[in-house]
């Protein structure tokens, strides 16, 4: 199976954990974030705009990612070419990057005068430090070597799946083949929650199960916390944890389809449809609120 154009596009919405998330906290957030092409008060531009702020979190979780991700990509291709002080210096340069080209939440309401290069780069060198003194590090780099041309890093599809034939993205950080099983990696850079960190990897799990053809049982998956203190969480799945996330796909995926007036082609009900949250704290951490009146 491969990366890439393993199914058709379709216009029909797919379930993720993101977008139920988004869907759960507020409707009138989800609105602006999947829908926001249709309102016709704010206007395209004003909602693009306020859709592409960052966070300071998210930044510190972004860079992470693609520093890691290119790491194995490049040592997929060629390992002596990996060296760690140059890593170090384009992640530096990479969150350089991101303050000149991004609008910062914190920024645009007022919650700091300047995002600088201290809020981003000492966690993110923090997070990388931590996995390069992993034990999974030196595995990879020595034996791991081995199969890395079945590495899968971050897949270019989004991680596109059918659930009993619902379209659903499932994301996954890296995955490859370890003593004939296969392995989950998920990185963490935030605090630790297990319960929804857990609940990503049953979708995870249930990818690696697609792609690779393997049953749950050949599959070992982990979240692994990077930072300060860094940690290893290692889910048990089973098979009611899949039936149980095949559910849910579907009960959540009917939920989001209520809202759609033709859900064929993902167009939704009017605006005053999807209602704003009654818990104004959510409110506090919106790219939107300022469209809601709630700054």
């Amino acid at each position: 199976m491969t990366e890439k154009n393993r199914y058709k596009f379709t216009p029909i919405l797919g379930w993720s954990v993101s977008r139920y998330d988004t869907f759960s906290r507020c409707k009138r957030q989800y609105y602006y974030q999947y829908y926001g092409r249709y309102d016709k008060d704010a206007g395209l531009p004003k909602i693009n705009f306020l859709k592409s702020l960052t966070s300071i979190p998210l930044e510190i979780g972004n860079v992470t990612h693609d520093v890691i991700a290119n790491m194995l990509k490049l040592a997929k291709k060629d390992p002596e070419k990996v060296k760690y002080k140059s890593l170090i210096d384009f992640s530096e340069n990479e969150c350089r990057r991101q303050l000149l080209g991004k609008e910062y939440f914190e920024e645009y309401y007022k919650q700091k005068n300047e995002v600088a290069l201290d809020d981003i780069f000492p966690k993110v060198k923090l997070c990388l430090d931590s996995f390069r003194s992993s034990a999974w590090k030196s595995w990879l780099f020595k034996e791991g070597l081995k199969e890395r041309e079945k590495w899968i890093i971050e897949p270019g599809d989004f991680g596109e799946t059918r659930v009993d034939g619902l379209k659903a993205y499932l994301k996954v950080d890296f995955m490859f083949p370890k003593d004939d099983r296969i392995t989950v990696l998920d990185w963490k850079t935030g605090k630790k929650d297990l319960y929804k960190h857990g609940n990503q990897l049953v979708g995870y799990t249930y990818y690696a199960m697609q792609y690779f053809g393997a049953g749950v049982g050949k599959i070992d998956a982990r979240l692994v916390y990077l930072g300060e203190n860094y940690e290893e969480e290692e889910t048990s799945i089973n098979e009611f944890d899949i039936s149980r996330f095949e559910e849910k796909v579907k009960t959540e995926t009917g939920d989001m389809y209520k809202y759609c007036g033709d859900v064929e082609n993902n167009v939704p009900l009017g605006k005053d449809e999807f209602r704003m949250t009654e818990n104004l704290n959510i409110c506090r951490f919106c790219n939107y609120k300022e469209l809601c009146g709630r700054e």
